[in-house]
């Protein structure tokens, strides 16, 4: 086995999906989190549920590629009952953009 070069390493593309949320005027850019991104907000000395509007502040870009809002500001989005549903739903949609895709199994 030989050692990979830098030119040789596979190195995948940040994965990114648009999502159309009225709640917000449009459509809004999600991406999968880096991998500091996800150690750092997993290592949030708070309830999980609370880092909610970290993972917003860090996944969701605006049309210039950056973050669309603060913490702050997905937190006061966040303070509109219909709002939170749609902070969860944006979440998940970065969270499903980390997973592996499933490679799928020859036909037997």
């Amino acid at each position: 086995m030989t050692v990979v070069s830098r030119k040789e390493a596979k190195l995948p593309p940040l994965r990114r999906k648009t999502i159309d949320v009225p709640e917000l005027g449009g459509e809004v850019i999600a991406q999968a989190l880096t991998l500091s991104e996800s150690l750092r907000i997993s290592m949030m000395d708070i309830e999980p549920r609370m880092r909610l509007p970290h993972i917003l502040a860090v996944g969701i870009l605006a049309a210039d590629m950056k973050p669309l809002w603060s913490v702050g500001e997905w937190d006061q989005f966040g303070s509109v009952d219909e709002n939170r549903v749609v902070c969860m739903e944006l979440c998940g949609a970065i969270f499903d953009l980390s997973k592996s895709e499933k490679k799928s199994s020859p036909p037997t």
